[in-house]
């Protein structure tokens, strides 16, 4: 029986070795066949973490490579396979399954514009993360799902060409893609999660097929098919004021966050909803106009708005939830136009010190404002 290589951790069940975690500090990392005389079967995910190792070998005994393996190994060049193996194999240091039917990997020092094989028909989650020297990609006719992570923190991508059969986009697929700046969404699109365009700060517009039954874009906006739920604004957007088209009848979760340009926003009385965090981090905004038809102010939705000083509170709102203004450090005057109104005692945590709030009727400060906020950093 052989020795147990000591950079290995793993775990033996039925006979059959699972590597669950690699310690290795050499440039070319060879997966063991078989340890203490048992066949090495499986790389567990996100097992491989090395900022030494620049290549892989996978050996034929592997039958099952678990989610973002190789994922932490940020000077990876390149994955080799075994052409024994009976489920997976390499091409261009790319892991893909053996028919080549989906791509499972791409080595974070990958550079330039990649063309997936038309034989793809799916692409794993977290597939190119942090791929930051990848500045296109072509994905082929025949996938029909993104899932969550895929592009997450690629910088230099700037142009991603999306095929006619997606139907799906997962969470923070495009998240961190900095360089992003317009995309277009195919016709076949009927679920785009939320985030999914987080924290592309140059994303400029979000166009749609004109033949999209689910979504639509108005001025570079993306909403739901019939306009009544605004779902991305995209962050990069150079306008700095923006008025949220008249029918618009919920502000969907997260929808304007991370928009640095952004500086007033106007909300028709049309719109009854403003989800969570739906500003979150618009580090620029100075004036909104609430519409008289919300009911609450849900927690983070306003969330290190830093330059916004005041804001009036419409009569409809009767609750405030906590951290609804958490942050805004210079926010220093709150208007209400109730006492009827339950304002959270974290409402307003970490604002100005300076914090008034008022009454539309009295002007004077509240006399219960350690009601509304208690604790500053």
């Amino acid at each position: 029986m052989s020795e147990t290589p000591p950079i290995f951790e793993y775990e033996i069940h039925d006979g059959q070795v699972t590597i669950t975690r690699c310690m290795d500090y050499e440039s070319d990392l060879i997966i063991p066949r078989e340890i203490k005389g048992f066949p090495v079967t499986e790389i567990a995910k996100s097992a491989v973490t090395s900022f030494d190792v620049s290549t892989v070998t996978v050996p034929e005994t592997i039958l099952k490579i678990g989610n973002n393996a190789f994922g932490n190994c940020y000077y990876l060049t390149a994955v080799h396979v075994s052409p024994q193996n009976p489920n997976y194999a390499a091409r261009d240091g790319i892991l893909f399954s053996k028919d080549y039917s989906v791509l499972y990997s791409c080595p974070r020092t990958f550079q330039g514009d990649y063309v997936i094989p038309e034989t793809v028909r799916k692409i794993d989650s977290w597939a190119f993360f942090d791929c930051q020297k990848l500045q296109s990609v072509i994905i082929p006719e025949g996938v029909t799902h993104l899932p969550d992570a895929v592009f997450y923190s690629c910088e230099n991508l700037t142009s991603v060409r999306l095929p006619t059969t997606l139907q799906r986009i997962g969470k923070y697929v495009f998240r961190d893609c900095e360089a992003i700046q317009s995309i277009t969404i195919p016709e076949k699109v009927k679920s785009i999660s939320q985030r999914a365009f987080w924290e592309c700060d140059s994303l400029q517009a979000i166009h749609v097929s004109p033949k999209n039954r689910y979504y639509k874009s108005v001025d570079g906006v993306l909403f739901n098919r019939d306009g009544t739920i605004l779902q991305t604004y995209p962050a990069g957007r150079p306008n700095p004021t923006y008025a949220v088209p008249v029918g618009t009848e919920k502000i969907q979760n997260f929808a304007f966050e991370w928009s640095q340009n952004l500086t007033s926003v106007t909300i028709p009385d049309t719109v009854r909803e403003i989800g969570y965090k739906a500003f979150e981090d618009c580090s620029a905004l100075t004036s909104v106009r609430l519409p008289a038809t919300i009911t609450e102010i849900k927690s983070f939705t306003f969330n290190s708005c830093n330059q916004l000083t005041s804001i009036t509170i419409p009569p409809s709102v009767t609750k405030i939830k906590t951290d609804a203004f958490r942050l805004c450090r210079n926010l220093t005057s709150v208007t209400v136009s109730t006492r009827d109104i339950k304002i959270h005692r974290y409402a307003f945590y970490a604002c100005s010190e300076e914090l008034t709030i008022k009454t539309r009727t009295k002007k004077q400060k509240n006399k219960n404002k350690k009601q509304a906020f208690v604790e500053r950093d």
